[in-house]
């Protein structure tokens, strides 16, 4: 079942997530060529053609050392990997890199928009904390590492982004992460209790879910952080996208992500190929729509310490367009909602730690 924030709207940029749009109607050893000639020994006097030769070999070598480093290089800075997060029990407190995270100095910036959809007013002052946010959408692999299942509806390749999940099973996942590496769970679950804050009448769910935010475990991010993060932190410069003003640079979107003229067959595609944000982190722009953890409703105005949303509502927050999406819903001030209980192969999520 849709609600009537998740029904199509036409986008003159492109397609839209038809279960989405609408809603304003309601992550050695050294090399020592030359060989090994005892001091003093006549084999150990080279003559000017072998001398040439161990040169030789030594070019050869050191090249060979040298795009192996290269290689290694990359492999470690630009693969995607499996399972973005730290190490086991070592908690985001102790310093300004975690594995798999981009550390994101807090600090003072306007959120919202005046030109664009009236939910994004007022714009508004937030401050924000320090904290880390993964560089890449929880992928498949890790899901499948944590969970032991996995719920997404294209799969193939472990560092698709996992998709198909809840608000609820988001959070659980965060948990049960936690635990695994020894952190503090974020999240207090009480699956027998109704939350009294949640007002949708369709939601067959309603898990109590309270949130510790000062827990050094797993959470998802807020709005908040998640549009700061998204737009580049202090580093922003201001790009329509996240990291870009060209969407077929920062994102997998409804023209790119599919087979060439046949956009029917648009899908998610493997984390981190498109061009990262001023920060390092991709596909915050496209690919699929991240959970945030706050109920949906109208910005306040005025300045904001660290604000996580109204304290109840109908629907969660999703942020940051899919493959599905048009151009103009890949905008990283762009609010969207989903039922809590809500899954589709277009939502996923992003992993955010306490500083």
């Amino acid at each position: 079942m849709f609600c009537n924030k998740c029904r199509s709207r036409p986008d003159n940029s492109g397609s839209s997530d038809s279960a989405i749009s609408e809603k304003k109607n309601e992550e050695s050893e050294k090399i020592k060529p030359g060989g090994n000639h005892e001091a003093g020994s006549v084999e150990a006097v080279a003559t000017a053609e072998e001398r040439k030769k161990k040169s030789n070999i030594k070019y050869y070598l050191a090249s060979v050392l040298l795009i192996l480093l290269i290689a290694g290089a990359h492999k470690i800075f630009f693969s995607s990997p499996d399972t973005p997060v730290g190490s086991v029990g070592t908690p985001a407190s102790s310093a300004d890199t975690l594995p798999g995270f981009v550390f994101i100095q807090g600090g003072t910036f306007l959120m919202g928009s005046i030109e664009n959809d009236s939910d994004e007013k007022p714009v508004r002052s937030v401050n924000l904390s320090d904290f880390f946010i993964a560089k890449y959408e929880v992928t498949q692999g890790l899901w499948k590492s944590v969970m032991g299942n996995n719920p997404s509806l294209c799969t193939g390749d472990d560092n698709l982004p996992v998709e198909s999940v809840t608000w609820y099973q988001a959070v659980e996942f965060c948990n049960k992460l936690s635990e695994k590496e020894g952190l503090q769970k974020v999240y207090r679950i009480d699956k027998n209790l109704k939350d009294p804050n949640n007002n949708n009448e369709y939601d067959y769910v309603k898990w109590q879910v309270d949130c510790d935010f000062k827990a050094d475990g797993y959470r998802l991010p807020t709005e908040a952080e998640w549009e700061y993060a998204a737009k580049g932190g202090s580093r922003s410069q201001g790009y329509n996208y996240s990291g870009s003003n060209n969407a077929e640079d920062a994102a997998w979107y409804y023209y790119n992500s599919g087979m060439k003229f046949d956009y029917s067959g648009s899908k998610p595609h493997p984390v981190g190929q498109k061009q990262p944000n001023e920060l390092g982190i991709y596909d915050m722009s496209g690919n699929v729509w991240e959970w945030c953890w706050d109920w949906y409703g109208d910005y306040s105005s005025g300045l904001q310490n660290n604000p996580t949303g109204p304290y109840s509502g109908s629907f969660r927050v999703i942020r940051g367009g899919s493959f599905y999406s048009g151009a103009s819903e890949l905008r990283y001030g762009l609010r969207e909602v989903n039922y809590p209980d809500y899954s589709y192969r277009y939502l996923g999520f992003r992993l955010l730690r306490t500083k």
